[in-house]
């Protein structure tokens, strides 16, 4: 998934997600695990900032877990 930093909050933040698809909600929340990587420009949650372009790859999960949990948070 695409998008945007909309919003940062302590173990979370919020993506604007680009789609031509009205039933998608337009925003994203992205949880982080102790396994999340990040790459690109930043090596670590706390130097993520709003308005950033990431790229998040999330963790296989089972469909009864209702979170998106990031495996890897790649900025642009």
């Amino acid at each position: 998934m695409e998008g945007t930093v909309a919003e940062k909050k302590e173990a979370s933040f919020i993506v604007e997600v680009k789609s031509d698809d009205s039933r998608q909600d337009p925003t994203q929340e992205i949880f982080l695990t102790d396994h999340t990587e990040f790459s690109g420009a930043i090596s670590s949650f706390e130097e993520l900032e709003e308005g950033d372009r990431v790229n998040v790859t999330p963790f296989d999960t089972t469909p009864d877990i209702p979170y998106f949990l990031a495996s890897r948070i790649t900025v642009e």
